[in-house]
């Protein structure tokens, strides 16, 4: 990437406190810790030490990355000008993001110098370890802070710079005139107020020195092509892991052939025994056998437990609302129409006056919007209704279609001068409406059955096997066969206009009036040692097997006369009748010494 030297030809540098004095940093001792974030695709926000804050916006990283904010020792300023912001570096040193992240540093205790505002600040910016500084673009600020717009991993400062003396030398211009006449101001649609501009060139990502398509001074979308997938943040994958795009898709590896690393290439966490950051989010640090581990609470994820649950997955806002999640919780912001946490109000418009009805017209609210509607007697839209009362006063103008000289209804004209169905209106003041006789007009609108005309309306009286329409009340057939049991049993049914044919299914036989299944005739089972008996051999009749006296029935005794759906017939009878052993079951009554000898049916006394 091309950089630009901050030169400072006749600048006057307005001198501030130190910012190791204003601050109590002697040197590197009282520094505070540095703060490592893992940032994902979706953004997120890191609050570094001294009150930096660093705004990561979503797709300005193509994968999770670990950055890292750290307070620095004052460096050698440019010209050795003094600092009025603490310095900050963002690691991994000598990266870029796909997009514009916003750095915010805080300034020093004691403030500007006399006679300066936030807008003589400017951020400059060098790669860690050299001392080539560059300016970057700032946006307006809070109190007490300066916010920068930078693609690079850099160390950043804040100067103040005044313009007493600016000269066709000054690399600056004169700061916020609109005008780019410095050796830096290089285009007009810059959108930062202090007219600090930068060339384009300097904020291509790929390294190859161009950019392309709509790219243009501080808002460059950052489109340049990128000769390799593993160019730029190595490819999202660890600084540790090997990046390889070879197979067209991107593939990241941890270091083989060594325990110093592990992970799954997004991250490669260095091994070793369990430390107090090992584990990020609240994780639990396990000594494994050949590495640690991290045990992550619920929802948590990663390698050390580096991802957090995104809070708008799945999205809680209701009603169109937009869920945000980058300060770990999820914030809706919900559309004009809604409100409440989750956007699960409806905005009453009409009880807040909220609405743009006319003051001749009534609001009425319904959910995510309003209606609104002129009062009788005023016509239009809802939101313009003729202040003046037109209707119902006998003359016909403006849009109305009848004006009876009054406001009643059932007599041709609406309260609202339009005609009501069913009449027909002159163009008479005022105006007479007549009915309308849609019998006499149209013979044959009822269809089959006979039209009565009434005042407005008309109606229609059915013929055999017709019905009433339940939508337009005209005459249309009536489906008998959607009546359970027309035609009876061992039937089917058969609609026909205005009435309906029932025919016997196979098997079946009409006696006149219904079907007939038939009769199932004597049951012809046989049988030794009993008897069939059938009362009567016609459906769901039942004929029984009686054995003969000495004899008993095993098995299925009765036979049932059934329709199987084409034909009636008798149930099988199962059972036989088998002799009963009297002797053996004690029941002869032969007395001694007499003794007892069963046979077919009966038994003797020997």
């Amino acid at each position: 990437m091309s950089t630009m030297s901050l030169r400072f030809a006749s600048l006057a540098l307005v001198a501030a406190l130190s910012l190791s004095a204003a601050c109590g940093n002697d040197g590197k001792n009282n520094l505070p810790p540095p703060v490592s974030e893992m940032v994902g695709a979706s953004g997120g926000r890191i609050d570094g030490p001294g009150g930096t804050t660093v705004v990561v916006p979503a797709g300005a990283t193509a994968s999770d990355t670990l950055i890292t904010v750290s307070q620095i020792a004052a460096p050698a300023s440019p010209t050795g000008t003094a600092q009025v912001a603490i310095p900050i570096r963002l690691e991994p040193s000598g990266k870029t993001f796909d997009q514009a992240v916003q750095v915010t540093l805080t300034l020093s205790a004691t403030g500007l110098p006399a006679g300066t505002t936030a807008g003589n600040v400017i951020v400059l910016r060098t790669e860690t370890g050299t001392t080539n500084w560059t300016p970057v673009p700032t946006i307006a600020s809070g109190p007490g802070t300066i916010t920068a717009l930078t693609e690079h991993f850099s160390d950043f400062i804040a100067i103040v710079v005044t313009d007493d003396s600016p000269d066709a030398g000054s690399p600056f211009g004169t700061c916020g005139d609109d005008v780019c006449d410095g050796s830096t101001e290089t285009c007009g649609e810059c959108p930062y107020d202090c007219g600090l501009c930068f060339d384009a060139v300097d904020v291509d990502i790929c390294g190859d020195g161009t950019c392309t398509g709509d790219e243009s001074c501080g808002s460059c979308p950052w489109e340049c092509a990128c000769d390799s997938l593993c160019e730029f943040q190595n490819g999202g994958c660890d600084l540790n892991a090997t990046c390889s795009d070879a197979s067209g898709a991107l593939e990241c590896a941890c270091p083989s052939g060594t325990l110093d690393y592990y992970g799954n290439g997004t991250l490669c966490a260095q091994d070793g025994p369990c430390m107090a950051d090992s584990c990020m989010n609240g994780g639990t640090c396990i000594d494994g056998e050949d590495h640690h581990i991290c045990v992550c609470p619920d929802g948590v994820s990663g390698v050390v437990c580096e991802v957090m649950p995104d809070p708008c997955q799945p999205d809680p806002c209701q009603n169109g609302g937009s869920c945000d999640g980058t300060s770990g919780s999820a914030v809706c912001t919900c559309s004009a129409a809604y409100t409440g946490t989750l956007c699960e109000q409806d905005v009453d418009e009409c009880a807040l006056t909220a609405d743009n009805c006319d003051v001749n017209a009534t609001c009425t609210n319904v959910p995510g919007s309003f209606t609104c509607a002129c009062n009788g007697g005023y016509l239009g839209d809802g939101v313009n209704c003729s202040d003046v009362l037109l209707c119902g006063n006998g003359t016909l103008e403006g849009a109305e279609t009848c004006d009876d000289g009054n406001m009643s209804l059932g007599d041709g004209c609406t309260t609202l001068c339009a005609a009501e169905p069913g009449y027909t209106c002159d163009t008479a003041s005022p105006t007479v409406c007549v009915d309308q006789d849609e019998c006499t007009a149209m013979p044959t609108i009822c269809g089959p059955g006979t039209c009565f005309n009434s005042p407005g309306s008309f109606a229609c009286m059915c013929d055999p096997g017709y019905e009433n329409d339940p939508t337009t009340g005209l005459c249309v057939d009536a489906d008998e066969c959607q009546i359970p049991e027309f035609c009876g049993s061992y039937s089917t049914c058969v609609n026909l206009p205005g009435s309906a044919q029932c025919d016997c299914v196979p098997g079946a036989t009409s006696n006149g009036e219904t079907c007939d299944p038939g009769d199932c005739g004597p049951n012809g089972t046989v049988v030794t040692n009993g008897t069939i008996v059938a009362p009567t051999t016609v459906l769901d009749s039942v004929a029984s097997l009686q054995c003969d006296p000495g004899y008993e029935a095993a098995g299925t005794t009765d036979a049932v006369c059934v329709w199987d759906g084409s034909a009636v017939s008798w149930t099988p009878i199962t059972a036989t009748c088998t002799d009963i052993d009297e002797c053996a079951l004690g029941t002869d009554g032969c007395q001694l010494p007499a003794v007892c000898v069963n046979q077919p049916g009966t038994f003797v006394c020997q």
